[in-house]
């Protein structure tokens, strides 16, 4: 982010007004990393007065997608004021951020279930052998979700060589998923959340039937975290896609995710005492930094505490739902999300 600073004069000491700049330069860049999907890019307008008694009156201005940050303070030593601003600035970024995510995920959420109520019936009326293409194509839009667990549980059963880069595409088993539905949609629940439940259990049922996850983990658990440090840096998804196939999925082929559907920091259970050195973290590295080293960590892990962390932190399943899912206890899953939390804190904060 830049930064644009308005009556820069009235500081008239050149080594003050350097420091000035210097200061304003590392925390516009810091401020930056957590803007990275405002497009353009955000400015910090840095508005300077003196007022009486030889006091500076100091605002912050940032002009948001999602609206305005404001923050302002008064004092006769300008850089200490600085540095308070900055931590005020900090917080209301951090909150619009946490809100704006938050309701865009949410959104979603509900936009998948209202429309899976929506063409439920639309569904039924095109399981005919005649219209199967038609079936495919809408229980494609349908997935939502469901297509992005899928494709985070192969990237990690990759990272792990518990497959090969070329041994199943997404979309061969996109293709599985889809006649799976077809053929049992009798099974398929009448309320639509728990028919995307439905959904991801069975994608959890073809993934473990491919993969072999389980069988590899009980040969190489213990070697899983060299794994995937040796394989990470290298590993590049190969989607190998028909030219006449119709289903092709644009934004898995361009390995394409948005800032708002990756891995985020403080979506992690963290204490109360511990939020200081997370917002050093995010300040340190820009979210696809943090999406990389949180995937990295999950990768390393069993795929029973892997995948529950990927419906926790991607899907934004609650604990009730992920218990569904995996048809344990909600207090396993509980147990789980609090253990890996921790672990990835830790693992965060040691990077501070």
């Amino acid at each position: 982010m830049k930064y644009q600073l308005h009556n820069p004069d009235i500081v008239e000491n050149r080594k003050d007004k350097a420091r000035l700049h210097a200061r304003l330069d590392d925390m516009s860049a810091r401020l930056g990393t957590l803007l990275q999907d405002d497009s353009p890019e955000p400015v910090l307008h840095v508005y300077l007065d003196q007022i009486e008694g030889g006091e500076y009156l100091v605002y912050f201005i940032i002009r948001l997608d999602s609206g305005v940050v404001f923050s302002k303070e008064r004092s006769s030593e300008i850089l200490a004021m600085l540095d308070k601003l900055f931590e005020r600035t900090k917080y209301k970024l951090k909150r619009k951020i946490r809100n704006q995510r938050q309701a865009y995920l949410q959104k979603k959420k509900e936009k998948e279930k209202s429309e899976l109520k929506e063409h439920r019936q639309e569904l039924e009326e095109l399981r005919k052998p005649e219209t199967r293409q038609s079936f495919n194509e809408l229980v494609n839009i349908l997935l939502g979700d469901v297509t992005r667990y899928m494709r985070q549980r192969l990237r990690s059963a990759r990272m792990t060589t518990a497959i090969g880069q070329e041994d199943i595409s997404l979309n061969d088993l996109l293709g599985e998923l889809y006649l799976m539905i077809y053929e049992r949609m009798d099974e398929m629940p009448a309320d639509e959340r728990q028919s995307r439940l439905w959904m991801y259990q069975l994608a959890d049922e073809l993934i473990d039937k491919h993969t072999g996850e389980g069988g590899f983990e009980e040969q190489k658990l213990n070697h899983l975290p060299d794994i995937v440090e040796d394989n990470y840096k290298d590993m590049q998804e190969d989607f190998t896609v028909d030219a006449d196939q119709e289903l092709t999925l644009v934004e898995e082929l361009e390995n394409h995710l948005e800032p708002k559907d990756q891995y985020n920091l403080y979506d992690l259970l963290y204490e109360e005492d511990e939020e200081t050195m997370l917002d050093e973290i995010a300040l340190q590295y820009n979210r696809e930094e943090i999406n990389s080293i949180i995937e990295k960590e999950l990768a390393k892990l069993p795929v029973f505490k892997r995948t529950i962390m990927d419906l926790y932190l991607l899907s934004q399943m609650n604990i009730h739902e992920i218990a569904q899912i995996k048809g344990v206890s909600k207090e396993k899953v509980d147990e789980v999300i609090t253990e890996v939390s921790q672990e990835l804190r830790t693992r965060l904060i040691s990077m501070a």
